[in-house]
């Protein structure tokens, strides 16, 4: 039977670094003397307060815009990741064992956080210099730190080019805007303003984060605490070529787990690759939002392995902590005034892999999600039992073994699970069946699950809670709009405005474009462009652009330089109104750059803040391209 960790949600992790460790005062505040109802973050902090959340000092002030130092954010991100969990603790006591001596000169309090965030691949030994500090953690920091727990540093950094929805985008540290892109889109973290003539965010990158700005994190965070599962087991193949490990949890029960480029592959507790050399090891491999990070893997038995074996996979501290199996409900056996559940594992029918537990007197029952009671519940049903630190059985929640799910499609998750979007706004992802074929159709015709795209409504035919068919059709669309945003990450999006309307559309992978006639890819399309494209659900499949140039010049003063994408940000003054207006300019690869008063060439190096500039170009749909680059002044 799989087991399952529950681990303490995002949101009390915060509340723990925000009263232990800034020196926050004990009692829980409705109201604080220094955040007036006209405060933008007023009902932020409240909430925050009446859930015990965040406590104010002493005097009973909050400190709206006292800053967040380098120090708690670690702290708080190692609590998110459950560091005082009793396993979790003796893994960190063990890279703290093995970084002791790049730990000792910082002379922290804190060494055992820190190493629990190394082992996590959160933190680099490059890094500790600049976040085991009391200096007060920037934005942009705070968009990386948030980024990397939430696993997305992967999808980030294979993004090829950023184009960001900040108005201060140039403002950014070289290679850090994609990390503001991904807090923005998943609703962790918004700008601090709006610019009142673009609309556009200001993401303010180098400003400080402010106890102000956490609590309003901390509201955005409640909808979604970070979902971390822990399983244990023995590795019983790997397969290099295909990043496979095959994983065996218990007698006759394996798992096909695909790893990804971000996964952390330790044996003994020091880094390694993957290798066939793991095969028989003992493994406790950890899940951050539905991707196997850490594969945590041992020559011989673990100290605390047999304990958590002996608690029924209960590590006995005082959280709250439970364990949950499943398998099918195979019966409910009444003997001597004890009940007990017997559960058969989905995989194995033999005798040998079922299991009883004794159930308490208070349980609770579910079928389907509706509450019922124990004489209703169905043998051969699909059932989780929740258990205590005593093992004994205190919920059981069965689903019928064929189900019929209908919704929208939100994502496929590396081939193995899907996302789906209920007729209620809710996101559940189910699991695909392993080890056997699956159907699927699409619009009524025989297909693979690569052709099945995001919007696509579809029908799941699900077995014991897993996906066994997948029924898919879509809605085609034909129409012709303005380009208004491109994401670029790892699944690029689109924003086109139709008829005075904003719609977002995902890009097929086999997406055909055509730029004035001639063949293209999506990179090449511009912000501002018109277009004629044909969609199947929210995904465009071909996409026809046409791009007029004019041939154009801007001079004014450099204010931002991003050296990276070849970006600057120009104010220039309307010789006419007197009006200053900012603009953007995309120096091309092959431009020529010189500077008054210099005979040779110069290099995007050279242009600086504060300089006067004349740019000659063209401004294709909206977007300056700058051929040649003209210093006038420093």
């Amino acid at each position: 039977m799989k087991k399952i960790k529950n681990f303490l949600p995002l949101l009390l992790i915060f509340a723990i670094i925000l009263s232990s460790v800034s020196g926050f005062a004990n009692p829980t505040v409705t109201s604080f003397p220094d955040v007036p109802t006209t405060h933008w973050a007023h009902d932020n902090i409240i909430s925050m307060a009446n859930q015990g959340m965040i406590r104010g000092f002493t005097d009973g002030t909050f400190g709206p815009e006292l800053p967040v130092t380098h120090l708690q954010s670690l702290i708080l991100l190692s609590r998110v990741l459950g560091v005082e969990d009793p396993i979790n603790e003796q893994l960190a006591e063990r890279h703290l064992e093995l970084y002791a001596d790049v730990l000792a000169p910082f002379n922290t309090d804190f060494a055992l956080e820190v190493a629990f965030l190394i082992y996590n691949d959160i933190l680099s030994v490059e890094e500790l210099e600049m976040y085991i500090s009391n200096q007060p953690l920037p934005r942009y920091r705070a968009a990386i730190l948030l980024t990397k727990l939430m696993g997305g540093e992967e999808e980030v950094l294979n993004a090829p080019m950023v184009i960001s929805s900040f108005r201060d985008a140039a403002l950014f540290p070289p290679g850090t805007r994609g990390f503001g892109e991904f807090v923005l889109t998943n609703g962790l973290m918004q700008g601090t303003a709006v610019d009142e003539e673009t609309n556009a965010p200001i993401f303010t990158p180098q400003g400080q984060v402010t106890r102000a700005q956490m609590a309003t994190m901390l509201v955005n965070l409640l909808p979604s605490p970070l979902d971390r599962v822990s399983i244990m087991g023995t590795i019983t193949n790997v397969n290099i070529v295909s990043r496979q490990i095959t994983v065996s949890t218990a007698p006759s029960v394996s798992h096909v787990i695909p790893l990804m480029d971000n996964s952390v592959i330790y044996v003994d507790g020091e880094r390694t690759n993957l290798s066939t050399g793991l095969s028989g090891n003992y493994v406790l491999l950890t899940y951050i939002n539905d991707i196997p990070r850490i594969i945590d893997t041992y020559t011989t038995t673990p100290v605390w392995w047999e304990d958590n074996e002996d608690d029924n996979g209960d590590n006995g501290n005082d959280n709250g902590e439970t364990t949950r199996i499943y398998g099918i409900l195979f019966n409910i056996e009444h003997s001597a005034g004890v009940v007990q559940v017997v559960l058969q594992d989905i995989d194995n029918s033999a005798t040998s892999a079922r299991t009883r537990h004794p159930l308490s007197p208070d349980a609770t029952f579910t079928i389907n999600g509706l509450q019922t009671i124990l004489q209703d519940l169905r043998n051969n049903d699909l059932a989780y039992l929740t258990i205590n630190d005593d093992g004994i059985v205190i919920e059981i929640n069965t689903y019928s073994r064929h189900l019929t799910i209908n919704g929208t499609l939100s994502r496929i998750v590396n081939m193995n699970s899907i996302e789906v979007r209920l007729a209620n706004g809710d996101l559940v992802i189910y699991p695909i069946v392993q080890n056997q074929t699956i159907a699927v159709t699409r619009n009524g015709q025989g297909a693979i699950l690569a052709d099945v795209m995001v919007g696509d409504s579809i029908t799941l035919r699900l077995e014991y809670n897993r996906i066994i068919r997948v029924d898919a059709n879509s809605v085609n669309l034909q129409q012709t709009g303005i380009i208004e945003e491109i994401r670029i990450t790892a699944n690029p999006t689109i924003v086109i405005r139709v008829n005075d309307e904003l719609h977002t559309f995902h890009l097929s992978d086999n997406i055909e474009v055509t730029l004035d006639g001639n063949d293209a890819t999506w990179r090449d399309l511009n912000v501002g462009s018109q277009v004629r494209f044909r969609a199947e659900s929210e995904t465009i499949v071909s996409i026809e652009s046409t791009a007029t140039a004019s041939l154009d010049f801007v001079e004014g003063i450099v204010e931002a330089v991003d050296e990276q994408f070849r970006f600057i940000r120009v104010a220039v003054t309307n010789p006419v109104t007197q009006i200053v207006s900012s603009q953007e300019i995309l120096v091309l690869n092959n431009a020529n750059i010189t500077q008054v008063g210099v005979p040779q060439l110069r290099q995007m190096s050279h242009i600086r803040v504060g300089q006067r500039i004349f740019a000659h170009g063209t401004n294709v749909t909206g977007t300056f391209r700058a051929n040649t680059i003209t210093i006038v002044s420093d």
